[in-house]
């Protein structure tokens, strides 16, 4: 675990201190250079064990990606702001990223959807930066990224 008082910065470049809860979905979350958005490394879905960012679009997943670090939330702010680059390949209405603030000690469960936390946002329409807001303020916590692919569209 480590201690992260915004600001906080991640490039997946050198120390990378993320936890990855796939299970045994077939599209799973990974840390490698198959795609980037800058340097040669970053975080993506992947049904390759990581080496290329496709995923299996029949295959229905809920993968999520962990960050150790704990964003302290006790400053007393209304919320706090997280930007990050992201491509968005996913089908249209069927295939969505949530990013979440989760209390610490929060284990989520692959193949789970993780209800409550601060949403900060959904894709296709999420705004950059985001804005975690809501029942987490006056505590730490972890981002977390959730992957949720469907099977409904192939």
């Amino acid at each position: 675990m480590v201690s992260g008082v915004p600001p906080y910065f991640e490039d997946f470049e050198g120390c990378v201190n993320w936890t990855m809860y796939n299970g045994a979905q077939t599209n799973q979350w990974y840390i490698g250079n198959a795609t980037s958005a800058s340097g040669i490394r970053a975080m993506y879905v992947s049904n390759t064990s990581g080496t290329t960012n496709t995923y299996n679009v029949t295959a229905t997943s809920i993968v999520h990606a962990m960050s150790n670090t704990v964003i302290d939330l006790t400053g007393g702010g209304a919320c706090i702001n997280m930007s990050f680059s992201y491509r968005s390949g996913g089908e249209g209405s069927y295939d969505w990223l949530d990013v979440f603030a989760v209390p610490v000690g929060y284990v989520p469960t692959a193949g789970v959807a993780i209800v409550g936390g601060a949403v900060g946002g959904v894709l296709p329409n999420l705004a950059n930066p985001v804005l975690l807001a809501g029942p987490l303020n006056g505590q730490t916590s972890y981002t977390t990224f959730t992957a949720s692919l469907n099977a409904l569209s192939g």
